[in-house]
């Protein structure tokens, strides 16, 4: 298995098990590993929401002027956006919670 996967505690590796509701903790990894793949889930899901949201404001080309009018009202109100805690976003919201049984089904957790 080292031949193949000669480090499997990266935290790209580690993320799928970071997302996995029975294993989440990482109780395997370090605390630097552990902190650096939730740091990396943090990072790719703020950059799929900013992502999304670049998406909503294209979606109606027609209308230039009120997309022009949005983006000015983001721009202005950007430096005034607050650091959003763990408490209060879904990521950390879901870090907080307690591991579910290992016999338990993730997907079934997920989907509700």
């Amino acid at each position: 298995m080292d031949h193949y996967w000669n480090n499997l505690t990266y935290p790209e590796m580690l993320l799928p098990t970071l997302l996995d509701p029975r294993m989440k903790n990482l109780d395997f990894a370090t605390d630097s590993e552990h902190l650096a793949t939730k740091d990396l889930l943090k990072k790719q899901y703020e950059e799929l929401k900013t992502q999304n949201s670049n998406n909503l404001s294209i979606i109606n080309v027609d209308d230039n002027e009120n997309r022009r009018k949005s983006q000015n009202a983001f721009a202005v109100f950007a430096s005034l956006k607050k650091k959003v805690s763990p408490e209060n976003d879904e990521v950390g919201a879901y870090l907080l919670l307690d591991e579910i049984d290992f016999d338990s089904n993730p997907f079934v957790w997920w989907y509700e």
